[in-house]
């Protein structure tokens, strides 16, 4: 776990781009560079996410290791195959102040940086979901082998988080001690049983609308997201599926509807009133601003 924490942190004071930390090229006398300034780290209990919804507002989620610890990541694979999202259970929440003497390294001065500790999930593999498949995408923790290095656990950038996720147990799938052989209390803390964990997730991509849009695709707020969410979900390419949209547009239009409906074209004069009236109401949107934590803020993590 030391091993890892460096490397998360040697690799965002280095700037590298993420891609789950693994930074397998990093030597000892690389980590040997990171200084944890008066070796103290901070522990906190929770960690705000600020994120922009489907229609341009703003949203955020508490993220809480004892009540919701889920979170969601962009995938880092360009792969077609790949889900386009990564999923992990936040354990413990950080921050403390490092600096690192590594020659590559843009600045030498100690740095405040947050972190977290989590347990990553994996995909499974044979599960094909979507809304033609109807069917919620399925994941599963992933297992933690002691006789090879893998990616059960490790730590993640607040800023690479996306936003909180809703996750329902696969209740048929039962239980299993096997994904993480040994009681580990820090692993399963928001069950009473400390052996066992559920075999597999459905992902609830309809807990709200800005959810459904960001696996659905074409959300105005998410401009970050990749274009394959609609690929992977509806088995089309977006490019296929515009066409027909358009003709239903035409076919169906505010033209068509006022003909069908016997109605009136709305007067010029009224619509842009109105119009001029929803601009006024949404320039009041704005990010409030925070004020920094002060250093000692929560505990020791060795507390």
């Amino acid at each position: 776990t030391v091993g890892l924490g460096t490397n998360h942190l040697l690799g965002r004071r280095l700037q590298r781009r993420f891609d789950g930390d693994e930074h397998d090229d990093f030597s000892d006398e690389d980590r040997n560079s990171v200084c944890i300034v008066n070796d103290k780290i901070y522990q906190v209990g929770t960690c705000r996410i600020n994120f922009t919804t489907y229609d341009n507002r703003r949203d955020y989620d508490i993220i809480n290791p004892k009540s919701h610890p889920d979170v969601m990541v962009l995938s880092q694979q360009d792969d077609k195959d790949v889900r386009p999202f990564w999923y992990a259970r936040v354990l413990g929440v950080y921050h403390a102040k490092v600096s690192t003497t590594h020659p590559e390294a843009h600045s030498k001065s100690s740095e405040r940086m947050h972190f977290l500790f989590v347990r990553w999930f994996g995909s499974e593999p044979s599960h094909k979901f979507g809304f033609r498949n109807a069917t919620l995408p399925k994941i599963g923790f992933v297992e933690d082998c002691p006789d090879y290095d893998n990616c059960a656990f490790g730590f993640l950038d607040p800023a690479q988080i996306i936003r909180g996720c809703h996750l329902i147990p696969v209740f048929c799938g039962g239980t299993s001690n096997s994904l993480l052989p040994f009681e580990c209390p820090v692993a399963r803390q928001i069950y009473e049983s400390k052996t066992t964990d559920w075999v597999n997730y459905y992902v609830n991509i309809f807990v709200d609308r800005d959810m459904v849009m960001r696996h659905y695709g074409g959300g105005v707020g998410h401009q970050d997201m990749h274009i394959r969410r609609q690929e992977d979900l509806l088995g089309i390419s977006v490019e296929d599926s515009w066409p027909d949209l358009e003709q239903e547009d035409r076919a169906e239009g505010p033209e068509n509807q006022d003909q069908e409906a016997g109605g009136e074209p709305p007067v010029a004069g009224e619509q842009e009133e109105q119009e001029e009236s929803e601009v006024e109401s949404s320039e009041d949107d704005g990010w409030d601003s925070d004020e920094n934590d002060e250093d000692d803020d929560g505990h020791y993590a060795s507390d």
